[in-house]
Protein backbone atom coordinates (compact mmCIF):
# COMPACT_ATOMS: atom_id res chain seq x y z
CA UNK A 1 0.00 0.00 0.00
CA UNK A 2 0.97 3.72 -0.71
CA UNK A 3 0.01 5.80 2.04
CA UNK A 4 -0.34 10.10 1.62
CA UNK A 5 -1.85 12.67 3.87
CA UNK A 6 -5.58 13.24 3.45
CA UNK A 7 -5.10 16.67 1.79
CA UNK A 8 -2.75 14.40 -1.00
CA UNK A 9 -5.63 11.53 -0.86
CA UNK A 10 -8.43 14.76 -2.18
CA UNK A 11 -6.22 15.74 -4.63
CA UNK A 12 -5.22 12.20 -5.83
CA UNK A 13 -9.58 11.88 -5.68
CA UNK A 14 -9.81 15.04 -7.67
CA UNK A 15 -7.80 13.85 -10.42
CA UNK A 16 -9.19 10.88 -10.78
CA UNK A 17 -12.82 12.25 -11.30
CA UNK A 18 -11.25 15.06 -13.15
CA UNK A 19 -12.80 15.46 -17.45
CA UNK A 20 -10.10 18.02 -18.31
CA UNK A 21 -7.06 16.35 -17.35
CA UNK A 22 -5.47 14.17 -20.18
CA UNK A 23 -6.37 10.15 -20.13
CA UNK A 24 -3.33 9.19 -18.83
CA UNK A 25 -3.10 10.88 -16.13
CA UNK A 26 -6.31 10.43 -15.07
CA UNK A 27 -5.29 7.17 -15.45
CA UNK A 28 -2.62 7.08 -13.27
CA UNK A 29 -5.12 8.75 -10.38
CA UNK A 30 -6.83 5.89 -10.13
CA UNK A 31 -3.78 3.58 -9.88
CA UNK A 32 -3.04 5.59 -7.04
CA UNK A 33 -6.11 6.18 -5.54
CA UNK A 34 -6.41 2.26 -5.62
CA UNK A 35 -3.30 1.67 -4.61
CA UNK A 36 -4.14 3.61 -1.48
CA UNK A 37 -7.31 2.30 -1.00
CA UNK A 38 -5.06 -1.24 -0.52
CA UNK A 39 -6.31 -2.53 -3.51
CA UNK A 40 -4.07 -5.48 -4.85
CA UNK A 41 -1.70 -4.49 -7.78
CA UNK A 42 -3.55 -7.87 -9.45
CA UNK A 43 -7.00 -6.07 -8.60
CA UNK A 44 -6.26 -2.78 -9.89
CA UNK A 45 -5.07 -4.35 -12.84
CA UNK A 46 -8.11 -6.22 -13.70
CA UNK A 47 -10.51 -3.05 -12.79
CA UNK A 48 -8.63 -0.88 -15.18
CA UNK A 49 -7.50 -2.59 -17.70
CA UNK A 50 -3.90 -2.38 -17.51
CA UNK A 51 -1.26 -4.29 -17.02
CA UNK A 52 0.26 -5.61 -13.10
CA UNK A 53 3.47 -3.65 -14.30
CA UNK A 54 1.91 -0.72 -15.05
CA UNK A 55 0.43 -1.21 -11.16
CA UNK A 56 3.95 -1.85 -10.12
CA UNK A 57 5.88 0.57 -11.84
CA UNK A 58 3.52 3.97 -10.84
CA UNK A 59 3.47 2.44 -7.63
CA UNK A 60 7.42 2.50 -7.13
CA UNK A 61 7.40 5.80 -8.90
CA UNK A 62 5.17 7.74 -6.22
CA UNK A 63 6.97 6.26 -3.52
CA UNK A 64 9.96 7.49 -4.65
CA UNK A 65 8.92 11.04 -6.30
CA UNK A 66 5.70 11.68 -4.65
CA UNK A 67 2.35 11.92 -6.16
CA UNK A 68 2.96 15.09 -8.03
CA UNK A 69 5.43 12.80 -10.58
CA UNK A 70 1.36 11.70 -11.75
CA UNK A 71 1.59 15.01 -13.51
CA UNK A 72 4.86 14.54 -15.32
CA UNK A 73 5.74 12.76 -18.12
CA UNK A 74 9.30 11.50 -18.16
CA UNK A 75 11.68 13.17 -20.58
CA UNK A 76 11.69 10.79 -24.03
CA UNK A 77 8.20 10.12 -23.89
CA UNK A 78 5.19 10.92 -26.08
CA UNK A 79 4.97 11.53 -29.65
CA UNK A 80 8.78 13.05 -31.35
CA UNK A 81 8.22 16.22 -32.89
CA UNK A 82 8.09 15.99 -36.39
CA UNK A 83 10.82 17.08 -39.26
CA UNK A 84 10.21 19.64 -41.32
CA UNK A 85 10.23 19.71 -44.68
Amino acid sequence: TLTVSEDVRQQIERWARSSTLPHRQVQRSRILLALVSGSSSSAIARALGVSRETVRRWHERAAREGVETLLRDRPGRGRRPGRSA
